[in-house]
């Protein structure tokens, strides 16, 4: 007989899905690169206050300010010659001696002409300057006068350039004129010539004397309406003309007190 084969039923049963996890590695790459940027941010930020940082200025226009020129002579004195047509100055310590001043003819060109001639010395501790001006002057040439050790040196005085024989004698330094390779300027009226010396030891007097030979200068008598009187003495006697009132009058006055040195008042 047959074997009978019973089927049992099978029952099915449900299969749940097993839920998955999120996946984390997207999440986890955000906040390294967070972390990262930041403390990339906090280094920076850590530098700036460490490292000063130099930013160039705004250009700005600088004005330049004239610069005040300081006139070393302004509180010197003047010494002027009206006839001889020259002034100079010297420092108020400093003193004038007028060695001689005469009006002689003049016998170089036999012109018979009046010349007026002089010579004046400027002294001071730190030295003396002589000017002497006149008819012309002789002399030899700087060496063979002072020795083979002198020697020309040209001197500014004024406007001009003048070479003086420079030599060194008892401890005393001389740049000295007249001598015939060694002469001063030459006007229609008159030659001048120009010396001056100080002590050897006196270094600094070289420089202070060079500064009272610049202020040398020519008056241009066109300038003014009065002349020195010859005498001294300006004549106001009475029955006077126009000219001679004008020179006679108190601005005449404080002009010969200025530029005569031998004014002595009014004759009257």
């Amino acid at each position: 007989m047959p074997e009978q084969i019973t089927e049992t039923p099978q029952t099915t049963q449900s299969v749940q899905p097993v839920p998955v996890e999120p996946k984390r590695k997207s999440g986890l790459k955000i906040i390294v690169i967070s972390l990262i940027v930041g403390g990339v941010y906090a280094g920076m930020q850590l530098e700036k206050k460490k490292v000063k940082v130099w930013t160039k200025p705004p250009l700005t226009e600088i004005t330049p300010q004239p610069t005040e020129v300081i006139d070393e002579t302004a509180s010197w004195k003047t010494y002027a010659d009206s006839v001889a047509k020259f002034e100079i100055k010297y420092p108020a310590n400093w003193s004038y001696t007028v060695k001689q001043k005469t009006t002689t003819f003049s016998t170089l060109d036999q012109s018979n002409k009046k010349t007026y001639s002089g010579n004046v010395s400027l002294m001071g501790t730190e030295g003396q300057v002589d000017l002497v001006f006149g008819d012309g002057f002789g002399g030899g040439p700087c060496q063979e006068m002072m020795g083979s050790s002198a020697k020309l040196v040209d001197i500014k005085i004024g406007n001009y350039t003048v070479p003086l024989c420079n030599y060194v004698q008892a401890e005393k330094v001389y740049y000295a004129s007249p001598f015939g390779d060694a002469g001063g300027p030459i006007t229609p009226n008159a030659s001048y010539n120009f010396s001056f010396s100080y002590l050897e030891s006196f270094t600094q007097s070289k420089e202070l004397i060079l500064k009272i030979l610049s202020t040398f200068k020519f008056i241009d008598q066109k300038e003014t309406r009065f002349t020195c009187p010859q005498n001294g003495w300006q004549d106001c006697m009475p029955i006077m003309d126009e000219e001679k009132k004008l020179g006679c009058s108190a601005e005449a006055e404080g002009w010969y007190k200025t530029n005569c040195p031998d004014f002595k008042g009014f004759a009257q």
